[in-house]
């Protein structure tokens, strides 16, 4: 009798938020974004345990490589075994690996990232300096991936087993199975060194001392072969998904009516087909958004451009411990941070997409 009448509480609660939701739209609105935000919140909280469990991982696998930083940060300068001994108890690396461990830990939890052994200054300065440079590589090179891949995999499904379709599947499966640094080494040889149409690398000209907007158009320069390389890491596997999704589509119903009100072709691919197919495409872009990150850290290093690629390049050379952790903290919470907002847009796609609703 009580699961029975918990049962017809439950329908009443989900038909009162139904109409809620559909005969106001402004209750509707503050359900959702309530419900949202629940969602959010959980979604942070699961979050917690892994990302202390990745950062407990980076320190023990970073402090295991081989190599010693003391020995790095004093370089050839003739030295004795008590001055090794002072710097390393400086440093903090004379302590036991789990102590070590728990003092990160508890500088950690008050937003402390530590102090660089190379750069002698906190580390969170050093992350911060290269951090915009990378986003924007990532950026345009996103942009640029996202818009080639979903045209190349429209046109494609608009025109299956074509001509155009095989060119696209073709340079596709070329693309994805092209190493990253490889591409980029092969641009920079075509483009910069031979035609001489870009720069080599760098962000600005060597001695530019331009700032602000007026660098701008230089910087865009330096960026173009950088982001291309990156972006035709992306660009096979969007321009497939989106090919596959949007002939799917092509086969609905409601394409068939659109066909018979005489829509124009071009309107129902990308209006109506591609738009009800979006989802897997925004899923998978989600997904590469760790492998987007380790991918930019080649183009960097390839074009050295200053970003926390080419900085990670440099800690590991010089083996600067802390500046590595933070680093790879930020790479960790930016993945976090993609993934929640793909979740996001799930529900700007797909207005049946809810987090939530009665319970």
């Amino acid at each position: 009798m009580a699961k029975s009448q918990d049962k017809t509480l439950r329908e009443h609660r989900e038909l009162i938020y139904a109409k809620n939701l559909y005969r106001c739209p402004q209750v509707g609105a503050r359900i959702a974004m309530k419900d949202l935000s629940h969602y959010i919140f959980r979604r942070l909280l699961q979050t917690i345990p892994q990302f202390f469990g990745v950062i407990g991982f980076l320190f023990l696998l970073i402090h295991l490589a081989p190599g010693d930083p003391v020995l790095r940060f004093i370089g050839m300068a003739p030295t004795t075994p008590e001055y090794i001994a002072r710097i390393r108890a400086e440093m903090g690396l004379d302590k036991p690996l789990y102590v070590q461990f728990i003092i990160y830990f508890e500088k950690l939890l008050q937003g402390d990232l530590g102090y660089s052994l190379y750069w002698h200054e906190p580390v969170l300065d050093v992350v911060l300096r290269k951090l915009p440079n990378t986003v924007l590589l990532m950026s345009f090179a996103l942009a640029l991936a996202i818009l080639i891949g979903i045209l190349a995999g429209v046109e494609a499904a608009r025109r299956p087993h074509t001509k155009w379709d095989y060119i696209v599947t073709s340079l596709a499966v070329a693309g994805y199975s092209v190493p990253v640094y490889w591409l980029a080494l092969v641009l920079m040889l075509v483009f910069a060194v031979t035609l001489k149409w870009f720069p080599s690398g760098g962000m600005l000209s060597p001695g530019s001392i331009i700032t602000g907007p007026e660098s701008i158009p230089e910087v865009l320069h330096h960026m173009i072969l950088p982001g291309i390389a990156l972006a035709a890491s992306q660009i096979p596997i969007i321009s497939r998904l989106t090919r596959q999704s949007t002939l799917d589509a092509l086969g609905e119903n409601y394409i068939l009516t659109a066909r018979m009100k005489g829509l124009d072709p071009r309107t129902i691919a990308y209006k109506h087909a591609f738009r009800n197919s979006m989802l897997p495409v925004v899923t998978i872009i989600g997904l590469q958004i760790g492998f987007f990150i380790s991918w930019s850290v080649l183009a960097e290093i390839v074009f050295s451009w200053p970003g926390l690629g080419l900085l990670i390049w440099w800690t590991v050379g010089n083996r600067d411990y802390p500046v590595l952790m933070g680093i790879l903290l930020i790479i960790c919470l930016m993945v976090i941070a993609a993934t929640l907002i793909v979740d996001i847009i799930y529900t700007r796609l797909d207005p049946r997409i809810t987090y939530g609703g009665p319970q």
